[in-house]
């Protein structure tokens, strides 16, 4: 493990001069210009004709990410499960769906949280210390 990259920076340390170069594209909008592109530009001849053979010529005027959904409509419909690749391409363009998480305590309980805005000085520290010998073990 790389101990130097946990500890934080120091007021006016600089871990990446030089960064991400400005202009430089990420995943997200890589992934959403591809899938803007209308099916005649993105994809081999072959792969056009065969999507003609079964939606015809509005095939032509489609963008690959409507493209892509009818096919992966199609192939839920016959009962075929090839979806893990639309998916990532989509959790990529547009994000992963929000997910709610139900936090609870003991059996199903409120979370019970000390209010250490009323201990000493003292006390706090001893409760830091206790924190930190449970880390270290």
């Amino acid at each position: 493990m790389n101990d130097h990259n946990l500890k934080p920076a120091k007021p006016g340390e600089v871990r990446n001069p030089n960064g991400k170069p400005k202009g430089t594209r990420n995943r997200s909008t890589i992934a959403r210009r591809v899938l803007g592109l209308l099916v005649k530009d993105g994809l081999p001849d072959v792969t056009i004709n065969a999507l003609r053979s079964m939606y015809g010529d509005k095939v032509d005027e489609m963008t690959l990410e409507e493209a892509v959904t009818l096919v992966q409509v199609g192939d839920a419909i016959a009962g075929k499960r090839r979806a893990i690749a639309y998916k990532v391409v989509l959790d990529s363009a547009y994000g992963l769906p929000k997910q709610q998480l139900e936090h609870t305590g003991e059996d199903g309980g409120a979370i019970l949280i000390d209010d250490v805005s009323r201990l000493s000085t003292d006390e706090l520290k001893r409760r830091l210390s206790e924190l930190k010998k449970g880390r270290d073990e």
